[in-house]
């Protein structure tokens, strides 16, 4: 398998060649969809702050997270992340496609 170079789109920002299908701000939760279109499709390590509240939902496919101090996870659709704040993850498409829907609440 071939990893594609790591990738992470965050809040418009152009980093990224990871498609984000959709984004919406409802009242203080943002929610992003990410579509992982080939196998090795990478969004890159990354945390978000202590404070922040953080959950990711695995629609479709099957994605393997990375967490920085734990063991790896192979995660298909329905499977739900409830993040710790400040934990550090990343995520790898292991089928395509794969879609993850992050729901977040920034700290304020």
């Amino acid at each position: 398998m071939t990893s594609r170079t790591p990738i992470w789109k965050t809040w418009g920002s152009p980093l990224s060649l990871l498609e984000t299908k959709f984004k919406a701000q409802l009242g203080s939760l943002t929610g992003m969809v990410f579509d992982f279109t080939e196998v090795g499709d990478i969004m890159a390590k990354h945390r978000h702050t202590a404070h922040d509240s953080h959950l990711s939902i695995v629609t479709g496919g099957k994605l393997l997270v990375r967490v920085t101090g734990y063991p790896d996870m192979i995660l298909e659709a329905g499977r739900v992340v409830d993040w710790p704040g400040g934990t550090e993850h990343e995520w790898e498409a292991l089928e395509a496609p794969a879609r993850l829907v992050n729901i977040f609440r920034p700290s304020r």
